[in-house]
């Protein structure tokens, strides 16, 4: 029997955010974990401060994948994170087809702390700065102690017309990152 990787759980975490936005719906903020819920993640326009870390990776459709940026790179159980990279497609809606970046992280699963997150981003344009940060308060909790994987993957799926039968499947477009932070304490 396979196990899962921490990848691989990642992007089904995001691959269910967008699932679960519906066809023609919103984009949905998501996390998991064993405490209370919490609001959404923010995202942001700054740019990156030094003393950050990156990484680049993964599979796309025939594009590029960028860097994902994570600092810090060491963090406590309450420090929110900060993750950034440069867009490599335009995301929103094209025809019958909506694409969005959604921004996964996993660690450790242990009870009373957030194991995993996901976070879908608003429209985004080719090329542009992308920041978003994951406090854990905000998702009801702390980090587990451990090691952190991070990834955003352009996520595609179709649109359809308001009582129209929709095919529910979800394509990834591309992928940043991955990008890990550890937390300590």
């Amino acid at each position: 029997m396979m196990r899962p990787t921490r990848a691989g759980l990642a992007v089904a975490a995001g691959v269910i955010a967008i699932a679960l936005s519906g066809c023609g719906g919103s984009s949905k903020t998501s996390s998991s974990n064993s405490g209370a819920a919490g609001s959404a993640p923010s995202t942001s326009s700054t740019a990156p401060s030094s003393g950050s870390t990156s990484s680049s990776g993964g599979v796309g459709s025939g594009r590029a994948t960028a860097a994902l940026t994570v600092r810090p790179t060491t963090a406590s159980p309450t420090t929110a994170v900060h993750f950034s990279f440069v867009a490599p497609a335009t995301s929103g809606r094209f025809g019958s087809t909506a694409s969005a970046y959604t921004l996964s992280v996993i660690g450790p699963p242990r009870s009373g702390c957030v194991a995993t997150a996901s976070h879908t981003l608003p429209a985004i344009a080719k090329g542009q700065q992308v920041n978003a940060v994951l406090d854990p308060g905000q998702l009801g909790g702390h980090w587990c102690g451990g090691t952190y994987t991070a990834r955003v993957d352009e996520l595609a799926r179709p649109i359809c017309p308001t009582g129209e039968a929709c095919p529910q499947f979800v394509r990834i477009m591309a992928t940043v990152g991955p990008a890990t932070f550890r937390v300590t304490g």
